[in-house]
């Protein structure tokens, strides 16, 4: 044992500082890639490829196999390193980071650092993070943050359960204990009787097997009967006696045909998934007074121009009518608020209309709907209508025909569509949709922050998100260039989405 020591010791000796071992021990177990930093009289001390150190007694070494190694290469580096030159530790430390030896690569950066304390390579490969200008370690920087989010969350109206904050709607469900049945939110005990009497939800109410048959087989209940669609049709012809259809999110009232208003009912749950990723969830108050969200549906021009003689009291524009088709009131069922629309001509016009009902009420119920910057709104409703049902953003064929490959009604350029919006421009909110899409596409991130925002300061208009997106230095010449060519390649590739009805 002793002639090996020695022969040990020997070779230890005559290695090179690029050369590490593979040592195996007297009980069989193996150590790999090894590089030997210190020898006593008794032991060895290594130096691991993570840069941990190791002490081996030197009466447990059995066999020890030298090979070059990467920890090796980077003392040779380190070595040839220039005293002074802070870029060249970062190179080094960010490869040997890559090749698993982080401690050194932290030691690296710090001596960076020890020679330019403002180095930003080197702060960021620290994992430091820029605060009000300053460089702080990444703890300091979340809990900085953490502290401006939970202001702004407050702002957005969040609450705040056991450290984690969550939407109004989400919180009073877990207050409540709610839980998920076919879509719907309901009590525990609820869920349960709803399980076990094989209840089904459609429009609005809880039905048994045998009263989900007779509602397949075309009659609905009114009062305690059963009658035909068609019957019913001939009944709910104004609004003091309405159809009544609720979905998850909405309740439709409408004097329209029932087929109309079950349409617009499955419109607004397709337009509503849009404004919730965008968002969050939802609006205020959805199981306490306020209910679900409600869209009056006229049977033509006459019972819209009624609504707005009622609901709006004649005043539609300041309850920020769209001018073309529908409007909100934020008064109607003493605070509620409603959006109204109706059902006449194209169905096209429809789902636009419907599209801006329904993004006027959600944004009437997450904040003070009457503070908000209307083109903002409108343009928002325009990007909302471009949704289908599968949630993804595809206007329209009409929009082949008046955007796209025209002159009839062209997009015109980026930094005026917006300005274009207004009383009875009806194509422009699509125009306006378009371009917050194209808005999207370049900072997904800002695009969400900006109208997340909005609900705090409904005053902020789109040529704050233009340069939220593109750039806070950016001017109209590059807005139009930008847009310009996102509008060529759209065009080349343009099919239109999955029919909507």
């Amino acid at each position: 044992m002793r002639c090996l020591m020695l022969s040990l010791t020997l070779f230890f000796a005559a290695t090179s500082a690029a050369l590490a071992d593979d040592v195996t021990l007297t009980n069989g177990k193996v150590y790999k890639d090894l590089t030997l930093l210190k020898e006593t009289k008794s032991a060895y001390i290594f130096v691991t490829h993570e840069g941990r150190k190791l002490t081996l007694a030197k009466r447990s070494v059995a066999k020890v196999e030298k090979k070059p190694t990467v920890r090796g290469e980077l003392q040779d580096r380190i070595a040839e390193l220039p005293k002074r030159d802070p870029d060249a530790m970062v190179d080094l430390g960010l490869w040997a980071q890559s090749k698993g030896m982080n401690k050194d690569a932290k030691d690296l950066f710090k001596k960076a650092l020890r020679i330019d304390r403002k180095h930003a390579r080197a702060h960021e490969a620290s994992g430091d993070k820029l605060l009000d200008g300053k460089w702080v370690r990444e703890s300091t920087w979340r809990k900085a943050m953490a502290k401006k989010m939970a202001a702004q969350y407050k702002a957005w109206g969040w609450k705040e359960i056991k450290g984690e904050w969550f939407p109004p709607t989400i919180a009073q469900r877990q207050k409540d204990k709610l839980v998920q049945i076919q879509g719907q939110w309901v009590a525990p005990k609820r869920a349960k009787k709803i399980e076990k009497d094989g209840l089904t939800f459609a429009e609005g109410a809880w039905l048994t097997p045998e009263e989900k048959k007779t509602f397949d087989d075309g009659l609905r209940k009114y009062e305690k009967r059963w009658m035909s669609i068609e019957d019913l049709d001939d009944i709910h012809t104004d609004f003091e006696d309405p159809w009544v259809i609720k979905t998850t999110h909405f309740e439709v009232r409408a004097n329209c045909k029932h087929r109309d208003a079950a349409w617009v009912a499955k419109m607004g749950e397709w337009f509503y998934k849009p404004l919730q990723d965008l968002f969050g969830e939802e609006h205020r108050d959805m199981h306490g007074k306020n209910g679900r969200v409600v869209l009056f549906i006229g049977r033509g021009v006459n019972s819209y121009k009624l609504l707005g003689s009622t609901i709006a009291n004649g005043d539609r524009a300041s309850f920020k009518s769209s001018g073309y088709g529908s409007f909100y009131s934020s008064n109607w069922g003493g605070g509620r608020g409603a959006g109204c629309t109706y059902i006449e001509g194209n169905s096209t016009w429809n789902e636009q209309w419907v599209a801006n009902a329904v993004t006027h009420a959600f944004i009437g119920r997450m904040t003070d709907h009457s503070s908000t910057e209307e083109k903002t709104v409108e343009a928002l409703a325009g990007y909302i209508a471009g949704h289908g049902s599968d949630g993804k953003y595809h206007p329209p064929a009409w929009m082949n025909k008046w955007a796209f490959n025209s002159d009839d009604r062209p997009m015109g350029e980026g930094s005026t569509i917006i300005d274009r919006i207004g009383y009875r421009t009806a194509h422009t909110i699509l125009h306006g949709g378009f371009y917050l899409h194209f808005l999207r596409t370049k900072n997904d991130e800002a695009f969400r922050k900006f109208f997340r925002d909005f609900l705090t300061n409904g005053s902020m208009k789109i040529d704050e998100l233009t340069r939220a997106c593109l750039g806070q230095d950016v001017g109209s010449d590059e807005v139009n260039k930008q847009f310009a060519e996102f509008l060529d390649a759209y065009k080349a590739s343009y099919t239109p989405g999955p029919r909507r009805s």
